[in-house]
């Protein structure tokens, strides 16, 4: 599995990344986890007003905009995708 995840804030991000890690874990899953801050990025993207975003093998997910996505909001997402 590809992960992207998608912030303006650097700090968010970073606890984001840890959720993701500590998600997959707890998922028995692996994958590769990338980060993307670049604002200029995101504008183009039109994500700026969305973030943060985690993409998943190519599709976009997005809870709350400006809120940190929370172990559990992960795990809750990989269940569904582990389904499909």
């Amino acid at each position: 599995m590809h992960f992207i995840i998608y912030d303006s804030d650097a700090q968010r991000l970073i606890q984001i990344e840890r959720n993701l890690h500590q998600a997959l874990k707890l998922s028995g899953l692996k994958g590769n986890i990338m980060c993307i801050c670049e604002p200029p990025f995101l504008a183009r993207e039109n994500l700026l007003g969305k973030v943060p975003v985690v993409e998943i093998n190519g599709k976009r997910w997005s809870l709350t905009p400006g809120k940190i996505l929370t172990r559990q909001d992960l795990i809750k997402l990989l269940n569904i995708l582990i389904k499909d």
